[in-house]
């Protein structure tokens, strides 16, 4: 079990979400909502500027948006709701020979009208910045931000093996 010391800086994330992180990335922005979207404007006038994470557990995947230090949306969603995971690369623009890991996760619960889906994609970056995007300016921190790139990545594809295992399982019993 990889255990990041970076993840100390990041108390304003980790202290909200339930179980002990394992690994966290920065991700594109995900759309707000009106409220948020006001709060963020607003909060760009004290200069609070806005990042958008991805937090693994044990047992979940959480989408952080956060407002200088301040957590202003998560979303959880259980490791076992994981239906589908695909993985992919993405060239980064303008960046000749840069390219960022994605992956597109649908999520499924059993609901009132049968398997109740939600598909989200994600682009990866490393988390290269603190609260408020201050940059690190330490080697080993920017070092053990990379590798928790590596660590989220891992898990999701031990979580797609499963899948596929089950899946293969479903078949043959199926058959």
């Amino acid at each position: 079990m990889n255990h990041f010391p970076v993840l100390q800086s990041f108390t304003h994330i980790t202290s909200s979400i339930s179980d002990p992180v394992k690994a966290l990335v920065s991700t594109q922005y995900v759309e707000l909502s009106g409220w948020q979207q006001f709060r963020a404007s607003v909060g760009e006038v004290f200069k609070q500027k806005r990042a958008s994470y991805l937090a693994i557990t044990d047992k979940h995947l959480v989408q952080v948006q956060t407002l200088g230090a301040t957590v202003i949306d998560q979303k959880s969603f259980s490791l076992d709701e994981i239906h589908d995971l695909r993985f992919g690369s993405e060239k980064a623009p303008d960046l000749k020979d840069v390219h960022f890991p994605t992956i597109q996760i649908t999520f499924g619960k059993k609901g009132k009208k049968g398997l109740e889906t939600e598909e989200i994609s994600y682009k990866l970056f490393p988390s290269l910045f603190f609260a408020n995007l201050k940059y690190s300016e330490k080697v080993e921190e920017v070092l053990q931000m990379v590798q928790m790139r590596k660590e989220l990545l891992n898990r999701l594809e031990k979580c797609h093996q499963k899948l596929e295992d089950k899946k293969a399982l479903e078949s043959l019993r199926s058959s």
